[in-house]
C-alpha cells in the first residue's frame, strides 16, 4: 500500500507541474528529511500487525488512544510549546480512563506494550513528518 501511495503522490505532483508549467520548488534536503518519518510509519505498520496480533481487541483499543499522550509528549519536545491547562487536563482524563479501564482486568499481560511500542512510532512518525514540512515554508 505504500508503493501505491508513492506512485499516486508522484502521479499528482506531476499533474500539478504540467499544469503549473514549472518544476516544483522542493530540494533534495527535503525529501530526505521525509525518509524519518517513513522509518517510523514503516515500523508502525509492522507492530499494528503484532499488536492486533497478540492483544484482544478491548485492550488494542483502549491501549490504541495513548497516541494522544505519545503526540502531546513529543510535540512538547520537538516545537518547544506549552501545553496549557486544558490539554494536560485532557490527557489526565485520557489516562485516568485507561487506568480504570484496565483496574478490573484480573489477567495481567504484557502484550499491551506492542500497542503502546505502536502507538509511539506513530506519532513520533507523525510529529517528525510536521517537523520535516516545517522546515521549508514552501511545504508547510
Amino acid at each position: 500500500t505504500e508503493f501505491i501511495k508513492l506512485v499516486v503522490s508522484l502521479g499528482v505532483a506531476g499533474v500539478n507541474a504540467f499544469h503549473e508549467g514549472e518544476r516544483p520548488d522542493v530540494q533534495l534536503r527535503d525529501a530526505t528529511w521525509l525518509v524519518l518519518p517513513a522509518m517510523f510509519f514503516t515500523t508502525n505498520n509492522i507492530l499494528v500487525y503484532q499488536a492486533i496480533g497478540k492483544n484482544d481487541m478491548a485492550a488494542f483499543g483502549v491501549f490504541r488512544d495513548t497516541i494522544i499522550l505519545w503526540t502531546a509528549l513529543i510535540w512538547r519536545a520537538f516545537f518547544s510549546t506549552e501545553l496549557g491547562w486544558t490539554r494536560l487536563t485532557g490527557i489526565c482524563v485520557i489516562f485516568g480512563g485507561l487506568a480504570i479501564n484496565r483496574a478490573g482486568v484480573s489477567a495481567w499481560n504484557w502484550n499491551f506494550l506492542w500497542v503502546i511500542g505502536m502507538t509511539l512510532t506513530n506519532a513520533t512518525g507523525s510529529v517528525v513528518n510536521e517537523f520535516a514540512l516545517k522546515r521549508n515554508r514552501k511545504l508547510d
